[in-house]
């Protein structure tokens, strides 16, 4: 119903501002990495992995996940790549949660739990590889309720035990994005 001028423009807007989020994530993705191999530092290499599945978990958020640096994506590998992006962008974050804090969970117990959240990896991971998409939802909110569980666990008893201001900061950030994914979902079933 929108006018062709204005369709265009909105259509040109669209792709500049795709294109700024695309590239400046790249760009510093890119500088993470090259940090990572000069300073031989392997949360460096986590951290660059993790902010280019962000910039993924964006656009399906924004609903342009159906392209990738300006190309398109065939349509019968857009479900395959959601699921894919979902478990690669879980396993990251556990990834860059358990190297972050790695000397203050050492410190605070449980260890168990860290192995359940381990194998919750595994699990997404194998779900994404093997099951449709329909019934890799129901998976998915299971498994990334654990994994988001487990990690409130240990950042509050990480708080609580060692007042440790970087995981005051992971907190704060953590709750940022669970307040926005939230939203995500009820916006999504209130239409």
């Amino acid at each position: 119903q929108w006018p062709a001028g204005q369709l265009a423009t909105s259509a040109q807007e669209y792709h500049r501002n795709a294109g700024l989020l695309e590239g400046g994530l790249l760009v510093l993705s890119a500088f993470v990495l090259v940090t990572a191999i000069i300073n031989r530092e392997w949360l460096h290499v986590l951290l660059a992995a993790w902010l280019l599945a962000s910039l993924r978990m964006g656009a399906i958020s924004a609903g342009w996940d159906t392209q990738w640096l300006g190309r398109s994506i065939p349509a019968d590998w857009i479900l395959l790549t959601r699921k894919l992006t979902i478990a690669t962008y879980f396993v990251l974050t556990y990834a860059l949660f358990a190297r972050l804090f790695r000397d203050d969970l050492r410190r605070v117990g449980a260890a168990w739990l860290l192995h359940v959240a381990q194998w919750s990896c595994v699990l997404i991971l194998a779900a994404a590889l093997t099951l449709p998409f329909a019934p890799f939802l129901p998976v998915m909110w299971v498994t990334v309720g654990i994994g988001i569980a487990v990690i409130v666990f240990f950042l509050a008893r990480i708080l609580l035990v060692t007042r440790s201001a970087v995981a005051l900061w992971y907190g704060a950030s953590l709750a940022i994005v669970l307040l926005a994914g939230i939203y995500e979902v009820l916006a999504a079933a209130l239409g």
